[in-house]
């Protein structure tokens, strides 16, 4: 569990910013709409540039991940969830983890309203 390891990028620069066209997060691979905010993210790993983008809802996610394990991977968020909501069987996991699988979407098509990290589980001493 927690997948957080290697060396720490030579440089790396996070924000949120509002997209002007299209993009797909890289996280669930949903469409990042014009005038939607999003996480735009840079760094230089073992070498590489490499750049991401990540749509609110998956953000919530990210940001549950950096608060619990101190850290996530980019690209690596559905398999973190994953295993974590196997672990800790909780709901609010599960949930994530399966809105993020349907891009989140409802069965009707409407968007799933971007979840509370307020409503999160607090893994604390049960996470190591």
């Amino acid at each position: 569990m927690c997948s957080i390891e290697g060396e720490p990028p030579e440089f790396f620069n996070r924000k949120t910013v509002t997209a002007k066209k299209p993009h797909k997060c890289d996280e669930c691979a949903r469409d990042i709409l014009p005038g939607e905010e999003y996480t735009s993210a840079i760094g230089k790993w073992d070498g590489t540039v490499s750049t991401f983008k990540t749509c609110r809802h998956c953000g919530v996610l990210q940001n549950w991940l950096q608060r619990e394990c101190g850290g996530f991977l980019y690209g690596g968020l559905s398999d973190e969830m994953q295993e974590h909501a196997r672990e800790y069987q909780s709901f609010w996991l599960w949930r994530g983890l399966a809105s993020m699988r349907r891009r989140w979407r409802k069965r009707d098509g409407s968007r799933i309203p971007i979840p509370s990290l307020a409503n999160s589980p607090e893994l604390g001493a049960h996470h190591g």
